[in-house]
């Protein structure tokens, strides 16, 4: 295989050898100009000399290269199949003299014949003619075993070689540009700071000799990253800027908190300056590395000042107007990494604040993140496009902003207006931005891509809508009604979804109305005037409403038949429990055990025949066996459960009534059966 190196000498070599041929391909023409100055009667002869000439025996001799038989060789390999040089045009020129002195001897001139034809060219005077050079006809020895330049290797190989070359330097590159700028920078880091402890322990450098020499290391890195950039080195160019700005900032750092040896205001300065600085590099060099570590760095140089002399106002603004022109400069230059340390490092920021401000006001907290997550909430509304980051916001605001809402405002006892109204507009807002987003959507001229986001911030508006009404309705009606609120909240997502085919929300609202499910299942109603009895009719009311949509959007190729009969045995499920907790309801009400245990027996008797007639009208078979099931499980239960709680008169009564219902039964589905096999 050829590599770099080994290419780059093959071909000076054959560019050493290309200049030669040329070279002699001059002498040649120079001899041809001045055998074509000569005297007349010197052409005369030559003309005599040529006429003397015996004629060619053998149709495939060596022709001249400007007569006409010059493209009709079949022994010579064509001038233009070597693509490592231009085929030459035939030199149009009289023939040297007899007498002339060839720079090319006859010998020569015969080593270039082919060998099947030698002796012709030796009986051919044209034969010890002058060849230039690259029209020289090369031995079938030497043209099988040349020296084929590199673009002329076959182009397997050369894939072969470059894969092999590529694998080889990957990891040299990865080390050279990545791993040892990094940790070599690291190390130096590390040695400058032993001697700056060890000229600090022997007395040698003092506080401010401490703070030059910092000062003076973070410009001779800086300037040092400069260079590398310039140089088209970026790896070392954005490791010695980023070090150059944090050793800046913490040698000021030493100065104003440790040393005192500046003020709260120069201190303040020089951290803009230098944040200025490293902005201004991130920009020019098109770096999000840069621009991420100013992030960091300047929501870390707000705490290496004595905040404490800061107004609480004024220290707030400033992290809120820090985080918005970060936010918006990396969205303008779609650093999606820097807008997401931009967004989060306020909240971890405000949260500090507020443990370490001694006279912290959690509405101003609460102020800094309602406006940050409005600035937030116009871009998502604004931009075409939207990414992870966005999405990723809106949920981390708007969690924040109900959490911080609820930790202060909340009233345990009571009912909180500011609450309510946090999370209304929370929803109103959403709702807006909803409908906004649906009636983009209608448009038919959105481009794919647009039409995409566009159906991803419609599913996010819609569940964060949703959110903010849980909360809302949990603070206004009390958290005994959650499950309610759960059910018919995922149960709207699912009816949406359904609707405009968002499978996004059609997934999180059957989430949510299985946990509101589940905890009205759960919750067992005391009495039959009671919210729990309420959520279970509503539950139930809402099940065919859901089982009606699904079968009219799941039709043709996306029936889902399975889904349906879900949809219906959760239903059927449903139904009889709620009949048994409605039968015990009764029995409690009668404050009989006896009741209780002839109600729950009647109920599921009552459920066994619906279910019977059911199936029989519909012809589903598996709602007739259940019934019969369910007949054979009351049978089971009377006669070893319930007969141990009843008198002679009711063992009678149940007896007969079971038994009657039972012949009838049997008879009805004896009937079916027989018309059937008439059929």
């Amino acid at each position: 295989m050829f590599n770099k190196e080994e290419i780059n000498i093959d071909w000076n070599k054959k560019m050493m050898e290309l200049e030669q041929r040329l070279a002699s391909v001059e002498h040649e023409l120079k001899q041809l100009k001045h055998t074509a100055q000569q005297p007349e009667q010197t052409r005369r002869q030559h003309g005599q000399a040529e006429q003397q000439r015996p004629p060619q025996s053998n149709a495939n001799a060596y022709a001249p290269p400007h007569g006409p038989a010059s493209n009709q060789q079949t022994n010579r390999p064509n001038q233009g199949s070597y693509t490592g040089m231009p085929a030459q045009q035939p030199v149009s020129a009289p023939a040297p003299l007899p007498t002339q002195q060839s720079a090319y001897t006859a010998n020569q001139a015969q080593s270039h014949a082919f060998p099947a034809n030698q002796a012709q060219h030796q009986q051919s005077q044209w034969d010890n003619r002058n060849v230039p050079p690259f029209q020289q006809p090369l031995q079938q020895n030497q043209w099988d075993n040349r020296n084929v330049p590199p673009f002329q290797v076959p182009p397997q190989q050369l894939a072969a070689g470059a894969l092999q070359a590529k694998d080889a330097s990957s990891m040299e590159s990865i080390l050279v540009k990545y791993i040892l700028p990094i940790v070599f920078i690291i190390i130096l880091l590390v040695g400058i700071l032993l001697l700056f402890i060890a000229g600090v322990a022997y007395g040698l450098i003092t506080e401010p000799v401490r703070c030059l020499l910092g000062v003076f290391l973070a410009a001779c890195m800086y300037i040092v990253g400069l260079v590398q950039q310039r140089h088209k080195r970026p790896i070392w160019g954005k490791v010695l800027l980023g070090g150059a700005h944090g050793t800046f900032i913490i040698t000021v750092s030493v100065a104003h908190l440790a040393y005192e040896l500046i003020g709260v205001i120069w201190a303040a300065l020089l951290y803009a300056a230098a944040f200025g600085l490293i902005i201004f590099s991130a920009v020019r060099w098109r770096s999000q590395l840069l621009v991420t570590i100013a992030v960091i760095s300047g929501y870390l140089c707000m705490f290496l000042i004595d905040f404490n002399s800061i107004h609480t106002i004024s220290f707030i603004i400033i992290q809120l107007v820090f985080s918005i022109s970060m936010m918006l400069l990396a969205a303008k230059l779609n650093y999606r990494y820097a807008y997401g340390f931009a967004y989060m490092l306020l909240h971890v920021s405000l949260l500090i604040t507020n443990g370490l401000q001694e006279y912290f006001s959690y509405k101003y907290l609460l102020a800094a993140l309602i406006v940050q997550h409005l600035v937030v909430f116009v871009q998502y509304m604004r931009r075409k496009l939207v990414y992870t980051e966005h999405v990723v916001a809106q949920f981390i605001g708007i969690t924040a902003i109900i959490s911080w809402s609820a930790y202060y405002y909340n009233n345990p006892g009571g009912t909180s207006m500011i609450y309510l109204a946090v999370t209304l507009i929370i929803a109103v807002a959403y709702a807006i931005a909803l409908l906004y987003f649906e009636r983009t959507l209608s448009q038919e001229e959105v481009a794919q891509d647009v039409k995409r986001s566009l159906m991803l911030r419609t599913e996010i508006s819609a569940i964060i809508t949703c959110i903010a009404l849980l909360f809302f309705f949990i603070e206004l009606i009390g958290a005994s009604f959650i499950g309610l609120v759960l059910f018919l909240l995922g149960t709207s997502l699912v009816l949406y979804g359904l609707r405009d085919e968002h499978p996004v929300l059609r997934w999180f609202g059957a989430c949510l109305a299985f946990l509101g499910a589940i905890s009205i299942i759960f919750d067992v109603p005391s009495k039959f005037a009671s919210y729990e009895v309420l959520s279970w009719i509503i539950m139930l009311i809402s099940i065919p409403v859901v089982y009606r949509e699904c079968r009219h959007t799941f039709t043709g190729e996306k029936a889902q038949p399975n889904l349906l009969a879900g949809i219906l045995w959760t239903e059927a499920a449903l139904i009889f429990i709620f009949m048994t907790i409605l039968a015990n309801l009764l029995g409690d009400v009668i404050g009989n055990t006896v009741s209780t245990a002839y109600l729950v027996s009647l109920s599921w008797l009552l459920y066994a025949i619906a279910a019977i007639i059911v199936g029989a009208a519909r012809k589903l078979k598996k709602a007739r066996l259940t019934g019969i099931i369910l007949l054979l499980v009351i049978v089971i239960k009377v006669i070893f459960i319930d007969i141990t709680f009843l008198n002679l008169l009711s063992k009678s009564i149940m007896f007969t009534v079971l038994g009657g219902v039972g012949i009838l039964v049997s008879f009805f589905l004896y009937n079916r059966t027989d018309e059937k096999k008439e059929g």
